[in-house]
């Protein structure tokens, strides 16, 4: 099949930034064969199916209009498309990866009209020409703002903060629902302490005129139990905090939970940050 042939080149191609940071879709894998795919192994943290799972559980997904902004090999889009028939449109700013999603939703048979996917980043000057949306994702991608994209920008705003802060108001005037997540990292450098996230991106969420209904965290980090534990704003010191660090001897991240002065050594990072859902 000349579709699954593309998926496979596209899949096996590591020169771009961001490789094999996405599952692929279950029922794509179900139905083509985990060995027809190649050998696609996803490098971070299985953080996707806990991270659908954790939406699913906290917002009503059946039908709606969603938007996605950062939307890598397109794992949210089409989960929410093929098992909540939700009218879904990713944007992604890597063309082979817009592209490999547009191959997925084919030969997943899901309608164009239903599932489509963009080969565009989304700056703060364009949001504003975004159709307008019942939910807006945007996973790990505002903390590259101001070195993969909208330096300028950043820069002429007073610094990430308060771009950040501009950004997820623009998201607010077009969407009545957000799933939000960011690193703290820009360039070897950190925004913010990984164990001040909750506070930071709770006002960034404050001030820019969202109201945070559930906040998600890993509460246990051990490999075979990843999944987010819910909590509300008034439950915010009961929140895990990890300070995190890649240990150059052995090239682990090392999580410490401060909480319970735990320490988990895995792979890659993203296990410290928090998920927003926010209306």
């Amino acid at each position: 099949m000349q579709e699954l042939d593309e998926l496979r080149r596209l899949l096996a191609n590591t020169t771009q930034r961001f490789t094999h940071y996405q599952n692929l879709p279950p029922s794509l894998l179900c139905k083509y064969g985990y060995d027809l795919l190649g050998e696609y192994t996803p490098e971070q943290l299985s953080l996707d199916a806990s991270r659908l799972k954790f939406l699913e559980k906290h917002v009503g997904l059946q039908g709606l209009k969603v938007t996605e902004i950062g939307s890598n090999l397109g794992f949210f889009c089409l989960q929410l498309a093929e098992t909540h028939q939700a009218v879904v449109t990713g944007f992604e700013p890597i063309e082979s990866y817009a592209r490999a999603s547009t191959l997925m939703a084919r030969l997943l048979s899901l309608p164009e009209e239903n599932c489509q996917f963009i080969s565009s980043g989304v700056t703060l000057s364009n949001i504003s020409f975004i159709d307008n949306c019942d939910l807006a994702i945007e996973l790990n991608v505002m903390h590259h703002a101001g070195s993969l994209f909208d330096c300028e920008v950043v820069e002429n705003s007073g610094g990430w903060l308060q771009y950040a802060t501009k950004r997820l108001a623009a998201i607010r005037e077009k969407a009545r629902y957000l799933y939000f997540q960011t690193g703290n990292m820009r360039n070897g450098k950190p925004l913010f302490a990984s164990e001040d996230s909750i506070e930071v991106v709770s006002k960034i969420l404050d001030d820019s005129g969202w109201s945070v209904d559930t906040v998600g965290m890993l509460k246990d980090l051990s490999t075979y139990n990843l999944d987010y534990e819910s909590y509300l704003m008034s439950d915010i010191d009961e929140i895990p905090r990890y300070q995190c660090r890649r240990n150059p001897q052995t090239d682990k991240v090392e999580y410490l939970n401060l909480q319970t002065s735990s320490k988990t050594f895995l792979a890659t990072g993203l296990g410290n940050r928090p998920l927003w859902i926010c209306s």
